[in-house]
Formats: structure tokens, sequence, C-alpha cells
């Protein structure tokens, strides 16, 4: 574990991070509450180091569409299991380029709280191939309307354990 939450990572110390060999070996990355911008972790995609993180922590940064849609098609997240994008500007685009990105089919757990997802976003994330291997998906704090609801308990790609949850979030769900 490399934990680096609430350092002020931000700007020129985080792409010295990128540039040294600190990161090499590293399968656990905790990069939080450092309110990193889209050119800090473009930098950090560009170090092949970070091809070994299985755990990757970005909550509470100041990430938007634009990075999160080239994080999640970097090579470098092949191997990752956890990825914690929680408090940050993912928005329906980033939901979008989440469920697209086949680098990301061997995630277990993905954080997607207070994400600013919308009905669009989570049915993109509900028809995802890509996420079938999730055991652990946290949408709280996000716009669930009835019918996303229903895309996610409908979903053939998540696991029923994760489906069951949105039917008990949503019981009218049983009446429809």
């Amino acid at each position: 574990l490399l934990n680096l939450a609430h350092c002020g990572l931000v700007g020129e110390p985080i792409r010295a991070l990128a540039r040294s060999q600190a990161l090499c070996g590293v399968r656990d990355l905790d990069l939080s509450h450092n309110q990193l911008e889209d050119e800090d972790v473009i930098a950090l995609l560009l170090d092949e180091a970070l091809s070994g993180v299985e755990r990757l922590r970005l909550n509470h940064n100041h990430l938007t569409p634009a990075s999160i849609s080239k994080l999640v098609r970097s090579p470098q997240l092949a191997r990752a299991r956890v990825l914690d994008l929680s408090h940050n500007v993912v928005g329906d685009r980033g939901a979008l380029a989440l469920a697209h990105a086949e680098e990301l089919a061997q995630l277990h757990t993905l954080k997607l709280a207070n994400a600013r997802l919308t009905e669009d976003g989570l049915n993109a994330l509900a028809s995802s191939p890509h996420l079938s291997r999730l055991d652990h998906l946290d949408l709280n704090g996000n716009h669930i309307t009835q019918r996303a609801a229903r895309a996610l308990a409908d979903s053939p790609h998540l696991k029923p354990h994760i489906r069951e949850r949105w039917l008990k979030n949503f019981p009218t769900y049983k009446k429809w």
C-alpha cells in the first residue's frame, strides 16, 4: 500500500511522483483527497509503473469526465480490481466511458458515490458486459430514478446480489 491521501499532491509533485520509481510494484495506491486535476491523472497514466496497481483510490479529487475517460481506457489499469472515483465529477459521460472500458473487465469493486450520475449514466453501467465481475457497486448519492433502478435490477451483466439491492431499495419496482 502506498497511501498518499491528504498529501496535497497536485501539479508538479504528482508529476514528479509519476516520473520516479516510487510506483514500481505498488499494488494498492491511495491518492484520495489530493485535489488532483485532469492533467495530474494524465501524467500518472504515462508511467508504466502503474501497470501493477490492483486498487486505485482517486476519490475526493477534481477529476472530470475527460480524465476519467482517459483513465479507464488506459492499459495501465488492466489489473485493477478496485477503482474508487467517488466524489469526482464522473457524470454520465464518465459513466459511459466506464461502461465501454474493456480494460476494466477485472474490476470487483467500483465506487461512484456522489459522482453526479443520472439515469443515462446508470443505464450505461447497467448495460455494460465489462462490469460483470463486480461484487460491489457503490452508487450512493447519485440521482437514481425508478427507471434507472429498474435497469440496474434487470441488468443481465450485474451479479444477482447487486441486482437484488435495487429491488430492495425501490420496492415499487415489483409492481411494474
